[in-house]
């Protein structure tokens, strides 16, 4: 039987796959999540996880697609440039929204 295992280090997680049959099929891999929130290590590390034990995250063809993102607190007030940011975004995820129909 293949096993995951995820354990907690100082700086992130290592995450060690062994195979009950044959001691020598083994692996292991450190996921850097410093001090400062790194959501790219974060996302990395589920993409991994979620190929690990066989969940489809779907691809950019597919019509639904496992989606990790982060957005603001309840209470976060964005600068002036960060809704600016976001407003465009958003703004160009309707466009393409309105060339579809």
């Amino acid at each position: 039987m293949i096993k995951i295992i995820l354990e907690p280090a100082d700086n992130g997680v290592l995450k060690k796959i062994t195979n009950d049959k044959n001691s020598d099929d083994y692996s292991s891999t450190v996921y850097l999540m410093d001090d400062a929130f790194n959501l790219n290590q974060v996302r990395i590390f589920i993409e991994d996880l979620c190929d690990d034990i066989g969940i489809a995250t779907g691809g950019n063809k597919d019509k639904e697609t496992l989606v990790i993102t982060s957005n603001w607190g309840s209470a976060y007030e964005p600068t002036p440039k960060e809704a600016e940011k976001r407003i465009k975004r958003l703004e160009a995820e309707i466009n393409f929204l309105k060339e579809c129909v």
